[in-house]
């Protein structure tokens, strides 16, 4: 019974699996803060190993900390862009691996917007207003609103490569805008983000200055007026800031001031107005002038050259940006740009014109530059942005190795020195113009070299098919011959050999002495080595080998001997191909000879055999004759055997051997002795015997056999003396 219990409890814990903890499964950090993942495994009874990952295309960033045996912390200490990712915890708790995953985002938010541009304002004048809100991420998610009242006025959206959001409006006031309050407003829109913390607004008031205007002059009472009367003259004008009035009497060539006010209004009285020495009034006459002044309003201009707004300048080229003041004597220039100290050192100016020279012109160049004129109390300014960007050389496009059809290769493609990395888009097309891959740079301070890989598996129907790295530089403003550059390659396959053939003219078979070309032809890249080998029985000979893609030789008389099977080999780096062909050379019979054994000369009774050796092909019809007797004998391979010979069978022998080309004879004499204790036998029974049961012997077979042999010969493609059981006669 306690067996029993003991087992009910064990088993449930056998089954239990620990379980992963990952909290938060998501995080929203801001850069600057201290967070951590935390991961434990629950429920593991042993000892628990854990590992961070990142699910994502990029490094972790973080520091691991193990507070316990069963838990482990990310650290983010201080967060950074570098640390959103997909996290993965991975634990193994004893033969069992679990992972749960947990998704980190990041933003910067961190500074109110910074208004410029609204002090001083001219009125009637555009007026450019920028808010530049610095230290975004993930900035496209950044809306910029200028708002006025309840009313907004514009509304701009951050770019993804600018950490810094910048929004430009234009704005034209009026002398009711002084004084007036001008927000802007950003706000962030990624998702997560608390909403207490979404949105950052500055205001300003706007300082419109205007140079005087309605400027007037009045005289009370109106009209003429009689000799010591009191007379009031008057001067008014409006600007901003507060100017002086100079209220003055020009009586021919002199003048005379009268009255001079820092104020928009002036008067002076004549209390007893006189005609003076003159008494005719209508010889004289008398001129009231009144001249309002306004230390911020004088009537200058400024000129900027190329111009106002974004001017994009290659690297490495010479720029020159001048500035010159209109309707001012004695102009002062300023030339200023954040964070350079030596741009003054970079300036000549000469007049009314100073020119700011950038030669060569450096990606530290890049940034925003104002001129500034001060004339007299009145200062303006124009500014500008200069854009550097660097492409000066074409793609270059390499490949890892041969193209080996069936086989995975891989072209690269080269940019070098490339700003802004992150505008740059490389792209491969085929000859038809289809995007065959297509990448683009990242954010990268400097300048860069950028790297694109197109990996394909070449087939036979790439070969001489042009492929296209065409890299694009993304930047606004410039002609296409300086933001778009291309390189081409040609696709050349290399293959092991095929199609390898073999050929012998002329063809057929052929007759001794005729002149023969044996010729071999393969396709390979590279080109290969051609072997070309004659096999005959168990021997093989090199006729010839060339490093070429065809060779032949020619037998000039080509023989018997020279019969047999002809191979090709085509080799190089990539494989190798044989093909072969038989080669048949028909020769007449010649060289014959005729054997007797065991002797031409023999005892009756005795019996004899004779081999027949010749050369020719295809083999022939062997035949012995005994002139006079009108009996022959075929034998399929040139033996014969003559058993039981008489002194009658004495005399001329004839072996004829033929074929299809020609024939030749041989003649050869046997002798029979006669044994002298047995009385002479009858010459009838010399040689009819034995040759009548050679004949129905030889008879019986030899059509079969000849036509055998002739077959096999064919077949084999040479002629070979066979070793058979000779024929009997």
């Amino acid at each position: 019974m306690a067996l029993i219990l003991i087992m009910s409890l064990a088993l449930p814990m056998a089954a239990r699996s620990f379980v992963v903890d990952l909290k938060p499964r998501q995080m929203v950090l801001r850069v600057g803060d201290t967070q951590h993942l935390s991961c434990s495994a629950k429920d593991c009874t042993e000892s628990a190993t854990f590992m961070w990952t990142s699910f994502e295309d990029k490094p972790l960033s973080g520091t691991i900390q193990n507070p316990s045996a069963l838990e482990s912390l990310l650290v983010f200490d201080p967060v950074s862009t570098a640390h959103e990712n997909l996290v993965v915890c991975k634990v193994s708790c004893g033969h069992e691996l679990k992972q749960q995953h947990s998704t980190v985002k990041v933003y910067s938010f961190a500074k109110d917007p910074v208004i410029r541009g609204n002090d001083p304002m001219l009125m009637g004048e555009v007026n450019t207003l920028t808010c530049e809100v610095p230290e975004v991420y993930p900035p496209e998610y950044l809306e910029v609103e200028w708002v006025q009242g309840d009313s907004v006025l514009h509304t701009d959206e951050g770019k993804a490569d600018k950490s810094t959001v910048l929004s430009r409006y234009e704005y034209t006031p009026t002398p009711e805008d002084n004084g007036k309050a001008i927000t802007c407003r950003a706000r962030h829109t990624f998702e997560g983000l608390p909403e207490d913390k979404n949105t950052k607004e500055t205001t300003v008031l706007m300082n419109v200055r205007s140079p005087p205007r309605n400027t007037s002059i009045t005289v009370s009472p109106a009209g003429e007026h009689k000799e010591g009367e009191s007379v009031t003259i008057s001067c008014h004008t409006d600007s901003v800031p507060v100017g002086r009035l100079v209220l003055r009497r020009v009586s021919g060539d002199q003048t005379v001031d009268l009255q001079s006010s820092p104020s928009s209004s002036t008067s002076v009285t004549l209390p007893s107005i006189q005609l003076g020495a003159i008494m005719s009034i209508t010889v004289f006459i008398t001129m009231m002038l009144c001249f309002a002044h306004s230390p911020g309003a004088h009537p200058l201009e400024v000129e900027l050259n190329p111009g106002v707004g974004v001017i994009t300048v290659e690297r490495g080229m010479s720029f020159v940006l001048s500035c010159r003041a209109l309707d001012c004597p004695k102009p002062v220039f300023f030339w200023k740009s954040p964070l350079d100290a030596t741009i003054r050192s970079r300036s000549k100016t000469k007049g009314n014109l100073t020119e700011l020279y950038l030669s060569p012109v450096e990606l530290k160049d890049e940034k925003a530059y104002t001129c500034e004129v001060k004339c007299g109390s009145v200062v303006k300014s124009k500014r500008t942005e200069l854009k550097v960007f660097s492409f000066p050389l074409d793609p270059v496009i390499e490949s890892s190795g041969a193209h080996i059809v069936g086989e995975a290769s891989t072209l690269r493609c080269d940019v070098r020195d490339v700003f802004p990395a992150e505008r740059m888009q490389i792209e491969w097309l085929d000859e038809e113009e289809r995007v065959l891959l297509l990448e683009e740079g990242s954010l990268f301070s400097g300048l860069q070299n950028l790297t694109s890989e197109l990996t394909f598996t070449p087939g036979w129907a790439h070969q001489g098919r042009q492929i296209t790295c065409r890299a694009s530089l993304q930047v606004e403003g410039l002609p296409r011959n300086q933001t778009v550059r291309a390189a081409v390659t040609t696709v050349a396959l290399s293959y092991g050999p095929r199609n390898t053939s073999i050929t012998v003219s002329p063809a057929g078979e052929h007759k001794e002495g005729e002149s023969v070309t044996i010729s071999c032809h393969t396709d390979s890249v590279p080109v290969g080595r051609l072997v070309l080998r004659r096999v005959s029985g168990d021997q093989t000979v090199d006729l010839q080998s060339s490093p070429s893609s065809s060779t032949s030789v020619t037998l000039p008389s080509i023989q018997l001997s020279d019969s047999g099977l002809y191979r090709c080999e085509a080799l190089n780096e990539h494989g190798n191909e044989t093909t072969s062909t038989q080669v048949i050379v028909k020769a007449p019979p010649r060289n014959m000879t005729v054997q007797v054994l065991p002797s031409s000369e023999v005892l009756e009774g005795q019996n004899v055999t004779i081999c027949c050796k010749w050369v020719s092909y295809p083999p022939p019809a062997v035949i012995l004759k005994k002139p006079g007797n009108g009996t022959e004998l075929y034998s399929p391979n040139g033996t014969f055997l003559l058993v039981n010979l008489m002194p009658s069978d004495t005399g001329l022998y004839q072996v004829n051997v033929t074929n299809d080309l020609g024939f030749e004879t041989e003649v050869f004499v046997i002798s029979v002795m006669e044994k002298q204790s047995s009385p002479p036998p009858n010459s009838n029974d010399f040689i009819f015997p034995a040759i009548a049961v050679g004949a129905l012997v030889t008879m019986a077979t030899m059509a079969g056999l000849v036509a055998y042999n002739l077959n096999q010969a064919r077949k084999r493609g040479s002629y070979e003396l066979t070793k058979t059981t000779p024929q009997t006669a």
